[in-house]
């Protein structure tokens, strides 16, 4: 149970509750020293406990800041009140109970500060807790301990001038940390928000000094996040209206600290939503013969916290399996099976597929240099002469992507060419064209998502016609695939049924979308330009769609797409790469042999900002392709090794089903699609989220903005 230390008694001037899930938060703020067992005398036998606890000093005596949840935790203790010795004497009996600080508050003038804090036994083991450290103390601890893996989760600061003192806590799980202090009010603004860019959450603040120009000092850590906020300068009303809205919202504080300004106190604080917990809705028919897919994918999101997905498996030209997955909290976005995701570089190959299409039309030249499609006279580096379009194929074009990436620089494109946002692919190329190659053009391998961009304008170029179309006409129609379209960047403005996409980082970022968009978007949603990166990373499509593509290539020799010679010139092992190779980058695809049977497996991977995708083409005729709206977090386990766990439910299958499932998820005629646009067809389960006609008629984005929701 709770300890009580030197009789100091408060009196909430605010309660607000939050209940979510049957755990109850109460915040009070602006408390005297005089009013405390009448709370203690309130909340205690209700079964609350301290969380939080701050105090600063004013005028008129120390104030306090409280948070209190009841969440059935009694294995804790508290202190307020008490000079810096007894403050170390109640630490080493409360670290003697197993318990450790959750936080702590200086308040005063050194050395006669007096103390505040919070401990519970919740398991943890490695922690360290330092107070009366200086600024060049502090420093030094920060870097000493955090050498050891220790990062700091709180931090109080009080005192003026040459005795500001420092009091901490650091937790040895060795996660990332971000930290800033001695900072002055503008500065600590600024690190505030690149912090929050760089995928930082705020964990603690505090404000101390002279109260003409108070000094800052926060904890940061770079993390899986929950949505949350922080809030700073706040007068006591409002952070009042603050308190009572995102309690409400099922936001909890993850700290309240107060400090003095010339203006009078002022609040800073950051709160963060209260997980609730997330259950699995499937969407699609089951197969009780694949249930190891379904097992394997809700085990590889549960671990990794990913939200929604979809797998589509076939076997022999034949869609047996078509899932959606979503692992929510109530209420959060349910995933069709037939859902069209964000297929970040799942993208290269399709376009990879598409150039190969007019090299075996005779359109272009797999080795015909790119200075006879394209208007390259403006290049500075005559090197650009040399590129051919299996350079770009195959990443050998001259550009190194560690170095230099172009693709997600649309500040610095639109500033040094005078024109606006957003860019193009054009606008990048004729950047680019102000830029010098890394290297000689066939001389090494290097990925390179400008190459893919290159081939995009190769493509529009070569037919005449806007990529989109064009490879939506030649490489989705011939399979019966309608939902490939350009994405698009902005919150709002993606197809019906498109899930929500997820950092885990919580990151914002300046939007690169123009003048017309917001200043400030979360990143997934504006932080770069998805349309720029058309034919590399910029397109959506269903898994089940994505599927009939690769299923196409399972007998080459009578393919819809390619002719068996082109698919061998596509699958071929890159001029510069060993014979004794055992993997390699193809033309869109990674090819890895089977050892001397002939025999090949092809894959494509893709990770960005909300979005992590694989396929598998595997020569026993069975394929799948997966799609996720979130690219996972440091922490969690790898989003990598999706491949390996795909292919071990496959290896696990010994009795297939025979069905096929694409007629299923075959194109609508037009009538039906704006039916179930409008809201008229209620099970849009086997409708396709495309286009309505192949002529584009009733095309999604043609229907408006307004009615992007209507699809489940």
């Amino acid at each position: 149970m709770g300890s009580l230390t030197r009789g100091q008694l408060f009196v909430y001037s605010l309660l607000v509750t939050s209940t979510v899930h049957a755990q109850s938060w109460q915040v009070q703020l602006d408390l005297s020293t005089t009013q405390l067992q009448e709370h203690i005398d309130t909340l205690v036998p209700m079964g609350f406990r301290p969380a939080m606890i701050s105090a600063h000093e004013t005028p008129g005596g120390p104030r306090f800041q409280t948070a209190w949840v009841n969440d059935g935790l009694t294995n804790w203790g508290w202190i307020s009140g008490v000079n810096s010795a007894d403050y170390g004497s109640f630490s080493t009996a409360q670290a003697g109970l197993g318990r450790r600080p959750v936080c702590v508050s200086a308040y005063g003038n050194f050395p006669n500060e007096l103390y505040a804090a919070v401990w519970v036994n919740d398991g943890v083991t490695q922690w360290q807790a330092m107070r009366q450290m200086s600024n060049a103390d502090y420093t030094t601890q920060l870097s000493t301990l955090s050498g050891g893996g220790f990062r700091p989760y709180w931090v109080s600061a009080t005192g003026t001038g040459a005795n500001t003192r420092y009091a901490a806590l650091w937790i040895g799980d060795g996660r990332t940390k971000c930290e800033q202090h001695n900072s002055n009010s503008s500065q600590f603004a600024q690190t505030i928000t690149n912090y929050r860019f760089s995928g930082c959450r705020l964990l603690c603040s505090s404000g101390s000094g002279a109260a003409a120009s108070p000094f800052f000092a926060g904890v940061w850590v770079v993390w899986e996040h929950p949505p949350w906020e922080s809030f700073h300068e706040q007068t006591l009303s409002e952070l009042q209206t603050t308190a009572s809205a995102y309690l409400a919202q099922g936001f909890r504080p993850s700290f309240i600290n107060a400090y003095e300004m010339a203006a009078g106190t002022r609040y800073t604080s950051a709160w963060e939503q209260i997980p609730q917990p997330s259950v699995f809705t499937i969407t699609g028919q089951a197969v009780p013969q694949l249930a190891a897919f379904d097992t394997a994918v809700q085990n590889f999101m549960t671990a990794r916290h990913v939200p929604n997905g979809v797998l589509a498996v076939t076997k022999n030209g034949r869609l047996v399996l078509a899932r959606g997955y979503t692992y929510g909290p109530s209420g959060w976005p349910i995933t069709r099976c037939n859902a069209p995701f964000r297929m970040a570089s799942l993208t290269k190959t399709l376009t990879a597929i598409g150039v190969m299409k007019l090299v075996e039309n005779g359109v272009i030249g797999i080795d015909q240099p790119i200075r006879t499609i394209l208007d390259t006279s403006a290049w500075v580096d005559p090197r650009i002469n040399n590129v051919t379009v299996r350079h770009l194929l195959q990443h050998w074009g001259g550009w190194n992507n560690i170095a230099y990436d172009p693709m997600y620089h649309d500040f610095e494109i639109s500033t040094a060419l005078g024109v606006p946002l957003p860019t193009t692919p054009q606008t990048i190329f004729n950047f680019m064209a102000t830029q010098p190659l890394n290297f000689d053009p066939g001389s090494q391998f290097y990925y390179s998502i400008f190459g893919y961009c290159v081939l995009g304008l190769v493509i529009e170029a070569a037919t005449g016609e806007p990529y989109e179309s064009w490879m939506r006409n030649h490489v989705f129609l011939p399979v019966q695939g309608r939902s490939f379209h350009t994405a698009d960047s902005l919150l709002g403005f993606q197809y019906p049924g498109e899930p929500p996409y997820w950092d885990s980082y919580q990151r914002s970022s300046p939007c690169v979308m123009g003048p017309s968009a917001p200043a400030i978007t979360p990143i997934q949603y504006g932080g770069w330009n998805i349309r720029s990166l058309m034919s590399t990373a910029g397109q959506v499509s269903s898994a089940i769609d994505y599927a009939r593509v690769i299923a196409a290539f399972d007998t080459p020799a009578s393919s819809p797409l390619l002719t068996q010679p082109t698919i061998d010139l596509m699958w071929s092992r890159p001029p510069g790469i060993p014979a004794n190779a055992n993997s390699w980058y193809a033309c869109g695809w990674l090819i890895q042999p089977l050892g001397t049977t002939g025999l090949v497996r092809g894959s494509g991977t893709g990770q960005t900002n909300g979005t992590a995708t694989w396929f598998m083409r595997r020569p026993d005729g069975i394929n799948w392709v997966a799609m996720f709206n979130s690219n996972g977090a440091l922490g969690v386990p790898s989003m990598s090794d999706m491949g390996d766990v795909i292919d071990g439910a496959a290896n696990s299958i010994t009795n297939w089903p025979a069905h096929d499932l694409f007629p299923n998820y075959a194109l609508p005629d037009a009538g039906t699609f704006v039916n179930v646009l409008l809201g008229i067809d209620t099970d849009p389960i086997h409708i396709e989220v495309s286009d309505a006609n192949f002529d584009g008629v009733a095309d999604a984005r043609d229907v408006g903005p307004y009615m992007r929701q209507a699809l489940p």
